[in-house]
C-alpha cells in the first residue's frame, strides 16, 4: 500500500512539474513573440537650400515627430520602444564625425549594440522649398547594417500640422503592412 502511495505521489508530482514547464514555456514563448524592439534615433533635417535661422525653428518639429513616431510604434504594438538616453554620447559623436546619420550603417551598429537592441531607426526631413518636404525613415539591422525598412512620405506645406499629418500617414501604412506580413519591418 505505502508502494502504490509513493507511485502516486511522484505521478502526481510529475504532472505539476509537467504543467509548471508548460506554462513557462507559453510565457516565454508569448514573449519572444511580442514586438521587436527599437530604438528611434531621431530625425535629421535636410535642407535643399539651407537657412540656419529657418533651421532653429524647424528643431522643434523635428523633436515632435520622433515622439509622434515613438507613441504610434508603441501604440500600435509595432515596437517595443527602446529610450536612446544612455547612448546619447555615442550619437553625439557619431554626428560630429558624420554629417548625417542615416547615411552612416556602421554609427546605427554601434548605436544598436550599445543599446541592446538589433534594431535602429533614424529618420530625416527633406526640405526640397518651403513647401515640398519628404518625411523619411530607415530601419536597419545593427548587427549587420542591413536596412530592413525605408518609408517614405511628401507633404506639401510646412506646417506642425502637415508633419504630423505625414507621420500619421506612415504609422497608418506601416500597421496595415505589419498586419498582413507579420515579419513587415523586422
Amino acid at each position: 500500500m505505502e508502494l502504490k502511495l509513493q507511485l502516486h505521489f511522484r505521478a502526481l508530482t510529475a504532472l505539476v512539474l509537467m504543467a509548471c514547464l508548460s506554462v513557462w514555456c507559453n510565457d516565454v514563448a508569448a514573449a519572444e513573440t511580442g514586438p521587436p524592439s527599437l530604438a528611434v534615433i531621431g530625425f535629421e533635417l535636410v535642407d535643399d537650400h539651407p537657412d540656419p535661422a529657418r533651421a532653429e525653428l524647424l528643431r522643434p518639429r523635428l523633436a515632435a515627430i520622433k515622439k509622434q513616431l515613438e507613441q504610434g510604434l508603441h501604440d500600435r504594438a509595432l515596437y517595443r520602444i527602446v529610450e536612446t538616453t544612455s547612448a546619447q554620447d555615442l550619437i553625439d559623436v557619431q554626428l560630429a564625425q558624420n554629417q548625417f546619420l542615416y547615411r552612416c550603417n556602421d554609427c546605427l551598429k554601434a548605436v544598436g549594440q550599445r543599446l541592446g537592441t538589433r534594431l535602429v531607426a533614424v529618420g530625416w526631413v527633406q526640405r526640397v522649398s518651403e513647401l515640398i518636404l519628404n518625411v523619411n525613415i530607415s530601419v536597419q539591422d545593427s548587427q549587420t547594417g542591413v536596412e530592413v525598412l525605408s518609408k517614405s512620405v511628401d507633404l506639401r506645406g510646412n506646417t506642425d500640422e502637415t508633419w504630423a499629418r505625414g507621420v500619421n500617414f506612415m504609422l497608418r501604412d506601416w500597421a496595415e503592412r505589419r498586419a498582413r506580413n507579420p515579419r513587415y519591418g523586422s
